[in-house]
């Protein structure tokens, strides 16, 4: 019959428990519904929305910590619009991912005419500020590469938007899961 005999260097348990520090739970610790990071772009600069195309009104990258986590997303603005006779008027915007690897973006939320103003039969040109445009979208990416969002916005009718000097932001804070 043989035997096994196995050695382990000794520790100090006292000194190994010293040493942690307990103020910081390593990432992939952390319970679920914990906000990991928040990041948020934001302007107040008076931009002029007056294509039908496109255009990017604010942008976000960010770094995701973990691979299980979900990025909420969040949008805001005020848009003042311009409108004459008795013409319609219908802001569009969206929040868009741009993936690195492809290069192509991915429509994530649509919102369009949001506002609108139809047949209100403005005799003259008369300016308007139709409150907050609010999105919200919850997005399962589950990738570490870096995700470039982007809120983007653009008129459907001929009338003309404005920012009025009002603060927009996009805000992504990524949640574990």
């Amino acid at each position: 019959m043989s035997s096994v005999r196995v050695e382990k260097q000794e520790f100090g348990l006292r000194e190994k428990l010293t040493e942690l520090d307990y103020g910081k739970l390593p990432y992939h610790k952390m319970p679920m519904g914990t906000i990991l990071q928040v990041r948020q772009s934001l302007s107040t600069t008076n931009t002029t929305i007056s294509s039908s195309s496109y255009t990017n009104l604010r942008e976000l990258l960010i770094h995701p910590i973990s691979r299980n986590s979900l990025m909420y997303v969040r949008t805001h603005c005020q848009p003042r619009c311009f409108v004459t006779e008795n013409n319609r008027a219908r802001f569009l915007n969206r929040i868009v991912r741009q993936d690195f690897d492809t290069n192509q973006e991915t429509t994530l939320l649509d919102n369009n005419e949001t506002p609108q103003w139809r047949n209100a039969d403005f005799h003259t040109s008369t300016e308007i500020c139709g409150g907050s445009v609010i999105n919200e979208f919850c997005d399962w990416h589950r990738q570490i590469k870096p995700i470039l969002y982007k809120y983007q916005v653009a008129r459907h009718d001929s009338a003309n938007f404005d920012m009025g000097g009002h603060q927009y932001t996009i805000q992504v804070m990524e949640i574990m899961q």
